[in-house]
């Protein structure tokens, strides 16, 4: 399920709607408006691999991301810790499983060590315009406007672009962080 709520309140769920999106958005940002397009998208599971053995080896980001792609499964977000010593990933519900299957096989042949957690029931935020970009505090009303609806953040990514920032939170709170954000950043600009 994708659910896009812009400028104005519309839905542009229809994939034909989401190439819209980049025209909204550069008029939108032309009118001063920090964000102008937050979508939640559910059907996903997030995998989180953590371990000792990824922290400064370089190759093993790489390692777990062509395990994946060799099962032709799509990577519809990523996230690494400055640690290094975990990487989360989400991927369509349904390749959940078949996801961690493939990490477990192909890390099996050496002593790594690590753990493969898996959480089904979540869905990405994501919040993008182009008044985000170079406009201090965006971060904070963003998560301030989660935080104020009692969600929690479980993973989150933003781009150097600093047009979208994407996170997961709860299949049951996506809406709710959704509309807060909303009520937020595109109602109030």
């Amino acid at each position: 399920m994708l659910t896009v709520m812009k400028f104005g309140g519309s839905s542009l769920a229809a994939p034909s709607g989401m190439r819209r999106v980049g025209d909204i958005i550069e008029r939108h940002a032309r009118e001063h408006r920090v964000a102008v397009v937050v979508s939640a998208l559910g059907d996903v599971g997030m995998l989180t691999v953590s371990g000792g053995s990824l922290v400064g080896k370089p190759g093993m980001a790489a390692k777990i991301l062509g395990l994946l792609a060799a099962q032709k499964i799509n990577i519809l977000m990523i996230s690494q810790s400055v640690s290094e010593s975990n990487i989360s990933i989400v991927v369509k519900r349904n390749l959940l499983e078949g996801a961690k299957a493939a990490l477990e096989s192909g890390m099996a042949d050496g002593d790594y060590g690590l753990r493969i957690d898996t959480e089904e029931h979540v869905s990405v935020v994501a919040v993008i315009g182009a008044g985000m970009k170079g406009t201090p505090g965006v971060a904070a009303r963003v998560f301030g406007a989660v935080a104020r609806q009692g969600i929690n953040v479980r993973m989150l990514a933003q781009g150097s672009s600093e047009l979208n920032i994407s996170f997961v939170v709860r299949d049951r709170d996506a809406a709710k962080a959704a509309m807060a954000i909303h009520r937020e950043l595109v109602l109030t600009g």
